[in-house]
């Protein structure tokens, strides 16, 4: 786990992101101290990843993130209005579930619903998206 040592500087977005200059700790990895770039919601203080992750979800995608659990300080899923899809994520992929949508052979979701299963519900839709942050995890 990373801890920030100091925050250097802070750019707040009207969209509802900050970005934060942060001198993070290199203790923790036999390391020097370094300088990020991160992003976090403006509302709820969660991490949300690089300034480039924040301005895909709160600007092209117009998703709300949230955190799959109480306790978690990552927001990883988020739900967008627009589409009626709650979607989940890390750095490196996306993926969005609604009502109506298929789960096909072959899927990696399919380990935790079954094949050519059609999502009924928001909350549904909600809970294949933690399952799928937590498979990408």
């Amino acid at each position: 786990m990373y801890r920030v040592k100091q925050i250097m500087s802070t750019r707040q977005y009207k969209i509802g992101y900050e970005v934060r200059r942060e001198i993070m700790d290199g203790q923790l990895c036999s390391i020097d101290d370094y300088v990020e770039y991160n992003a976090y919601d403006i509302k709820t203080g969660l991490y949300i990843g690089t300034p480039k992750l924040a301005q895909l979800l709160y600007t092209k995608l117009r998703i709300k993130p949230c955190a799959i659990s109480d306790r978690s300080i990552i927001a990883s899923i988020g739900y967008r209005r627009f589409t009626k899809m709650w979607f989940g994520w890390n750095s490196r992929y996306i993926r969005g579930f609604t009502i109506g949508q298929v789960i096909p052979e072959g899927d990696m979701m399919t380990d935790v619903i079954p094949i050519e299963t059609r999502i009924k519900n928001r909350d549904q839709s909600k809970m294949l998206a933690i399952e799928f942050v937590k498979l990408i995890s």
